[in-house]
């Protein structure tokens, strides 16, 4: 009597991240050849060793986002913005840029990393409104950091605005998106969801940190501010409870 043969699947690895890698390490090999061939001594040659994980990433992102069926998956999107910091943190040391007028790439580049990681977000209300803050918090990032670049190569002076705290600007700004995306989440749903108190506390909290700072309240007065913001989220809570059940 002969038993059936039974054979288990065989886990083959994806070719893809291998090909990355090996490509990371290939042009590194062949960068610091050329350095070597020109006789151009550079002083952090160290970080084209950076810029293999950033290459790496790429890669990943590149591979998850062929199973995304058209649509880049969160786990791609975060291999891209990692991968950006990653190469601009390289960039820093391989250019030998001065850390004193170029330290707010290191603001800006996190703020496009969140940006490309919002991404999309289907059909769903909450995941919409969440995602839309996200790229206003994204945009204020960016709006901050470009803002002291701007400043740090003699585009503007922040000097001329005095005692003007103008950061509070971009913090209005994420304040504003997060009190949009509520207002939209709850014109949608009809009631306010629990999403939309926290991006309203979210909203207020910002928008009471960017109005102290912009004219220059003293931060004794928190206690009174988060005391309005506890009444106001209590008030919602209490809206939300008193929904019937059926809705």
């Amino acid at each position: 009597m002969s038993t059936p043969l039974t054979t288990e699947p065989i886990r083959v690895k994806p070719a893809g991240s291998y090909r990355w890698r090996g490509f990371s390490l290939f042009l590194a090999g062949i960068l610091l050849l050329c350095l070597q061939a020109m006789k151009y001594r550079v002083e952090n040659w160290w970080a084209i060793f950076i810029v293999l994980p950033g290459v790496a990433l790429i890669g990943l992102g590149r591979m998850w986002g062929k199973r995304g069926n058209g649509r880049y998956p969160l786990s791609a999107r975060l291999a891209y913005g990692a991968a950006g910091i990653t190469l601009v943190v390289a960039s820093m040391f391989l250019l030998n840029l001065n850390w004193a007028v170029w330290w707010p790439l290191m603001i800006i580049a996190p703020g496009g990393a969140l940006l490309i990681t919002a991404g999309g977000s289907g059909q769903n209300p909450t995941a919409v409104a969440w995602t839309h803050t996200t790229r206003w918090l994204a945009v204020a990032v960016l709006g901050l950091g470009g803002t002291f670049l701007a400043h740090n190569l003699g585009l503007i002076h922040l000097n001329q605005f005095g005692d003007f705290r103008w950061w509070g600007v971009w913090i209005a700004v994420a304040a504003c998106g997060a009190f949009v995306s509520g207002l939209r989440l709850l014109l949608r749903l009809g009631y306010p969801s629990l999403s939309v108190i926290g991006l309203w506390l979210l909203a207020f909290f910002s928008g009471a940190t960017a109005v102290i700072e912009l004219l220059g309240i003293p931060w004794s007065s928190i206690y009174g501010v988060t005391a309005v913001i506890c009444i106001a989220g209590g008030t919602l809570l209490l809206l939300n409870g008193l929904r019937p059940a059926n809705e």
